[in-house]
């Protein structure tokens, strides 16, 4: 903490080591798509990253809060399932990730104005693992999402300690993208996939009652 408390900044390092790390729905039989069968198979898998939040109050009612991570996670030897993994990283995992936010509070009489708006962040990565085979045939860019860069905002109106009114945007840009946990069900060419983007721009409002 500094600054008199309007500066906290907090960070870590870490290292991961699994003898025998479990990845649920794996297909063991990808060459005959019609009909798969999920296995959970385990192993090896080292993961090693650095962590960092800062928070900044650079006056009375408004807040600047920055995450941010990064984030290395590979497996080690598939053995007799090495077939069925065409890359070591372990998919669903962005190297870079974080979010950058501003709150504010508005006093308005009785009542209390909150304002948030957000932006998360990540890097390209693979959102599922796929066979070899699959990967042969031109499957790799299904389950690859790009750099994005999410937009949300919402405000919520106090009306004392117990109601209050939200009113909220998310996706404000509408991005559509891969989501993780993405899954090409078949390939030759690649037909269809067990999972829709992610959401669209999406409106709403929350009524919120404390007692």
């Amino acid at each position: 903490r500094f600054l008199d408390n309007r500066l906290q900044v907090n960070g870590d390092v870490y290292y991961n080591d699994y003898g025998a790390y479990q990845t649920a729905g794996i297909n063991t039989s990808p060459s005959t798509p019609q009909n798969p069968t999920f296995q959970t198979v385990a192993s090896p898998m080292t993961s090693y990253g650095a962590e960092l939040e800062v928070l900044v109050r650079p006056w009375e009612n408004g807040a600047i809060s920055f995450n941010a991570s990064y984030t290395d996670a590979r497996y080690g030897s598939f053995g007799q399932y090495q077939y069925l993994f065409s890359k070591n990283e372990v998919p669903g995992v962005a190297p870079f990730q974080g979010t950058l936010a501003y709150d504010h509070r508005i006093p308005i009489g009785s009542a209390t104005l909150d304002l948030r708006g957000d932006v998360r962040f990540f890097t390209a990565h693979d959102t599922s693992s796929i066979p070899v085979v699959w990967a042969q045939a031109g499957a790799a860019p299904y389950v690859h999402v790009a750099s994005q860069a999410i937009g949300d905002f919402n405000a919520t109106l106090w009306l004392g300690p117990h109601y209050g009114m939200s009113a909220y945007v998310r996706n404000i840009t509408d991005d559509r993208f891969i989501p993780d946990n993405w899954v090409v069900t078949s390939v030759g060419p690649v037909t269809s996939s067990g999972s829709a983007l992610s959401d669209p721009r999406t409106f709403g409002m929350i009524l919120t009652f404390k007692y």
